[in-house]
């Protein structure tokens, strides 16, 4: 189950993580005060998460990559770390069925 919770955060965690083209774009067209004011709340997020991470006594069952994912700033994610963590939601599956909160794997 704790495996199935660090997948689930971190499939959520890419999907509410800008790309670099769209941080790109963002970064032209807003002010500085803005891009700052920006990259403060990312920063914000991810003190948040950790800090939830480890409350919920998952970060010690994390792998060092997975917790350099949900800790670095959007703009330090890599287009690879974007691909890999959707490629999280199939195993995820897996470990629903295998965990009996899925009765047959999806197709």
């Amino acid at each position: 189950m704790r495996r199935l919770l660090i997948v689930r955060f971190q499939v959520v965690h890419a999907a509410t993580t800008p790309t670099h083209d769209a941080l790109d774009g963002w970064k032209q067209s807003w002010s500085t005060r803005d891009w700052a004011k920006f990259m403060l709340a990312m920063q914000a997020r991810a003190t948040a998460a950790q800090a939830y991470l480890r409350e919920a006594a998952l970060w010690a069952h994390m792998t060092k990559t997975e917790r350099r994912f949900v800790s670095v700033l959007p703009t330090d994610v890599t287009r690879q770390e974007h691909i890999n963590a959707s490629w999280l939601m199939e195993g995820a599956a897996c470990l629903m069925w295998s965990l009996g909160l899925l009765s047959a794997l999806p197709a």
